[in-house]
């Protein structure tokens, strides 16, 4: 464990300020602790919380996919995200192994899985949840100007299972 000495508190306009080999560090702003360019600046617990919130992964929403052969989560906003992350659960359709799931507009035929949408580069992979595999070099057409993520299932109907839609920034 490190431990930093003190040299004295100076209280000024009601701010404790703490004084450092005769220094008075720089605190960074939020806008700086999200950003993390700056290694010269301290950062209190709460610009600390800020930037973990910042870099941390965001829950969009959720699809039920439970009937029809399209269900849309729609009114996203993703120019803040690198990538976007769904992972589907148990999802189905009424005829069994007839159908072909399409998330995001590329097609996988697995019931639980974890795909991952670059939305630069329209690249995608996925693991195939408990097989052990990975897809890879598949495409996509979702975008950071994308507004809503579309599943679909071909040539039968959903009539069970949930999309967890996520964004990465």
């Amino acid at each position: 464990m490190s431990t930093m000495k003190v040299d004295s508190i100076v209280s000024s306009g009601g701010t404790n300020t703490a004084q450092i080999n005769g220094i008075t560090p720089a605190l960074a702003s939020i806008a700086e602790a999200q950003a993390g360019t700056n290694a010269t600046k301290l950062m209190t617990p709460d610009t600390t919380e800020e930037a973990l919130r910042a870099l941390n992964t965001v829950f969009l929403g959720t699809i039920n996919t439970t009937s029809g052969t399209t269900q849309t989560l729609s009114g996203l906003d993703l120019t803040p995200y690198k990538q976007v992350i769904a992972q589907w659960y148990n999802v189905s359709g009424t005829s069994p192994g007839a159908g072909t799931v399409t998330a995001g507009g590329a097609a996988i035929g697995q019931t639980s899985v974890v795909g991952n949408f670059d939305l630069s580069s329209g690249s995608q992979t996925y693991d195939l949840t408990g097989s052990g595999r990975t897809l890879s070099g598949l495409t996509h057409t979702l975008t950071t100007a994308s507004t809503s993520f579309s599943v679909s299932i071909s040539p039968t109907n959903f009539d069970a299972g949930t999309f967890r839609i996520y964004g990465v920034r």
